[in-house]
């Protein structure tokens, strides 16, 4: 698994994202941290998020997530994004789940078939 980790800026206008728990190939996992679905849409509204785009209507529908871009901001802003399985691209719709505060995105490479 791949998980790509978000904090969102002091100034609630971006996300600094980071590559972390690199095991595995079957999953990519985009995280953010101390938000939820709601806050982070209003974060989004704000702030240009490169690959992300809520849904219209209720926060908890289908996000769409170019993976792609986020391969590419990963590269600028990781300096690598080696640790995306080879698998990823292309967009993905995704609905989010909540943990511990944290709002996950799972994507495995059947959502892309």
């Amino acid at each position: 698994m791949a998980r790509l980790n978000g904090l969102v800026t002091i100034s609630r206008r971006g996300v600094y994202w980071q590559l972390i728990d690199v095991s595995g190939p079957d999953v990519l996992t985009i995280a953010v941290s101390n938000q939820t679905p709601g806050s982070l849409k209003d974060v989004l509204r704000r702030a240009t998020v490169p690959g992300f785009w809520p849904p219209e209507g209720n926060e908890y529908g289908l996000w769409t997530i170019d993976l792609d871009v986020m391969r590419e901001h990963a590269n600028i802003a990781l300096s690598s994004s080696s640790g995306f399985p080879p698998w990823v691209g292309g967009k993905v719709l995704v609905q989010p789940s909540v943990e511990g505060g944290v709002v996950r995105f799972d994507i495995t490479s059947e959502m892309l078939a």
